[in-house]
């Protein structure tokens, strides 16, 4: 027999299963290669446990004015609609999955084949969600200009895990100028607001976020 074969005998033969065979597999490979390094290209199945994390993104665009720190949110749309109940009035900061596969790219980063970094995908996120209508997005944000703040992994009742990486943006005067006229333009004309959020519709919902 192989030595493969052999520890597939052994852990049939411990009886141990889920967690507590992971534990031991863990034990063993390590007392038994102490200087694995953290990152390896060894063939190996996927964990499910990483299978099912999802990254995303969340980002505070602040202004400073007469003494007190402001943040532009946008109102949800009918992409987070649950049930038949009308959605109560919400709010949410620009945000989303950032993408592992490819750089879709925004007005400051190119698109490529090379996995979406952070700042990138939250730079993205904010160029999509806030746009004018007709398409253009309202703000181009350069992805260098994003500070982290935090990050959370969140759990959820169906076994996903969410990891949100945090961030903030200091908008510029000219940039509180252009969102307050497109605010007041959203107020004043409901065609100018149609427009708008009809240039956020999500992809998979067929609905404005």
């Amino acid at each position: 027999m192989s030595l493969p074969d052999d520890i597939h005998a052994l852990v049939r033969q411990s009886g141990l299963k889920g967690g507590a065979l992971k534990d031991a597999l863990q034990q063993a490979i390590a007392k038994s290669w102490p200087d694995m390094p953290p990152w390896t290209t060894l063939p190996a199945p996927v964990i499910s446990e990483t299978q099912q994390a999802n990254v995303g993104s969340g980002v505070a665009l602040v202004f400073y004015e007469d003494g007190v720190w402001k943040t532009l949110v946008g109102r949800a749309g009918d992409h987070y609609q649950r049930g038949t109940a009308p959605l109560p009035e919400s709010y949410m900061i620009p945000g989303g999955f950032i993408n592992l596969t490819r750089t879709p790219g925004s007005s400051k980063v190119a698109a490529s084949d090379a996995p979406e970094d952070g700042r990138t995908g939250a730079a993205r996120e904010i160029e999509e969600e806030f746009r004018l209508p007709g398409g253009l997005p309202l703000l181009e944000v350069d992805p260098t200009r994003l500070s982290p703040v935090d990050t959370k992994t969140l759990a959820f009742p169906n076994g996903q895990r969410r990891v949100v990486l945090g961030f903030m943006l200091v908008l510029t005067p000219a940039e509180v100028k252009a969102a307050r006229l497109h605010i007041d333009l959203c107020a004043a004309k409901p065609a100018y607001a149609a427009a708008a959020a009809a240039e956020s519709i999500n992809s998979e919902t067929g609905k404005p976020e």
